[in-house]
């Protein structure tokens, strides 16, 4: 099976492959495919998934957006 580490965030629909690796500090967007192993701080969309940004970068965009309104 799959093996998830700590504080990860899985969206509605998400399919993980068995065999599969996702590490620590992860968000996986609703409706993505994972087909393989995501490296700790990552943001990953689509089908299959593919990393979009680090974690720190997601965070700060969040941030910003915060800020404007």
């Amino acid at each position: 099976g799959w093996r998830l580490e700590i504080i990860v965030f899985v969206g509605a629909d998400t399919v993980i492959l068995p065999s599969v690796t996702i590490g620590n500090n992860v968000i996986i967007g609703a409706h993505s495919t994972v087909t393989h192993d995501i490296t700790d701080n990552s943001v990953v969309v689509g089908s299959p998934a593919k990393i979009i940004c680090s974690l720190d970068e997601y965070l700060g965009k969040e941030k910003k957006t915060n800020e404007k309104q």
